[in-house]
């Protein structure tokens, strides 16, 4: 027989009814037999994500072992596994405090499964300033848990900072249901409020790609799409070059200076400079073109108004690129 069965059993039967509670003359212990009753109808239909609530009011009313376990218990079934994994040690202290050696065992056992699952988050702090404050779904985060891995429950956490003279950092990460061990960085001062969530072991871009908003992305347009006409340029002049260099050869072939039929030696003459001229235009085209296509993609990526993500197909996978301007 596994631990679980056992560990159910116990649940079970520690479980006391509202009329037993109610016998103690105690308000809270009667509505938290009530809400414990509730909880457990409503975990017997597999609604757990209704059921924990209810539990935890009864926790809260009228707080004890078997309140805990089966809060821990619902947890567990809801894949709230840190938070199971935390009431399991917590009810396992005060059934040693308790002197209850079986039911310590049995919390410390669910614990222990619980713990080969967990998922961590942590944070990290690029540079340490004065007044700087980190939180994590809205709760502050003391330092001494900076850079420390958490367990955390699975789903979406956001991580805020914020310092004096400062623009706020936010962000959102999706921490995975088992062994996920996911990381956000909150940056110096000197570097963009750009989201720098990201996973051990992992380069890029999260799950769904991170999106990194900041200023205006029409220098990069404007200048990038000199650079493209600056390219346009440098392709037609090339063009151009290749055809006149042809007409002069036709002329006269050789090297357009010389030609056997004096009367073709001024137009073989004219084509070649033509095609000299063109050539040049055509170099200092695409030279300036390529400069301008660089510097427009930087001031983009500069401009921050971008999401990168993985792009999947059936014969190809790469990188999809997209932005608001």
């Amino acid at each position: 027989m596994t631990l679980r069965a056992p560990a159910l059993m116990l649940v079970g039967c520690l479980l006391s009814t509202r009329a037993a509670q109610a016998a103690d003359g105690s308000a809270d212990a009667a509505q938290a037999a009530a809400r414990l009753d509730e909880a457990r109808a409503l975990m017997d239909q597999g609604r757990f994500a209704e059921a924990c609530p209810k539990l935890e009011e009864s926790e809260r009313l009228n707080s004890t072992g078997k309140a805990l376990l089966n809060l821990a218990d619902c947890y567990e079934k809801n894949g709230q596994t840190a938070s199971a994994h935390a009431r399991f040690e917590q009810a396992a202290d005060r059934a040693l405090a308790a002197r209850r050696a079986d039911i310590e065992k049995l919390a410390r056992s669910r614990a222990r499964e619980l713990e080969r699952r967990l998922s961590t988050l942590t944070i990290t702090v690029a540079r340490d300033r004065p007044g700087l404050e980190v939180r994590r779904d809205g709760a502050l985060v003391p330092r001494s848990s900076w850079a420390t891995a958490i367990p955390i429950d699975p789903g979406v956490h956001r991580v805020e900072a914020t310092a004096p003279g400062e623009p706020p950092f936010a962000t959102t990460i999706t921490v995975g249901p088992s062994h996920d061990l996911a990381v956000v960085t909150v940056p110096d001062v000197a570097a963009p409020p750009a989201s720098l969530a990201s996973r051990a072991g992992e380069l890029g871009a999260g799950r769904g790609g991170d999106r990194v908003e900041g200023g205006s992305a029409v220098p990069g347009l404007v200048v990038g799409g000199l650079g493209l006409a600056g390219v346009g340029v440098g392709a037609f002049f090339g063009v151009r070059a290749l055809s006149k260099k042809a007409e002069a050869g036709d002329a006269c072939p050789g090297s357009g200076h010389t030609c056997a039929d004096p009367t073709k030696l001024d137009a073989a003459r004219s084509a070649h400079d033509a095609a000299a001229e063109s050539a040049l235009v055509s170099t200092i085209g695409f030279g300036a073109g390529v400069v301008g296509l660089a510097v427009g993609a930087y001031l983009l990526v500069a401009s921050r108004s971008i999401r990168v993500s993985p792009a999947m197909g059936r014969d190809a996978a790469g990188l999809r690129v997209t932005g608001d301007f």
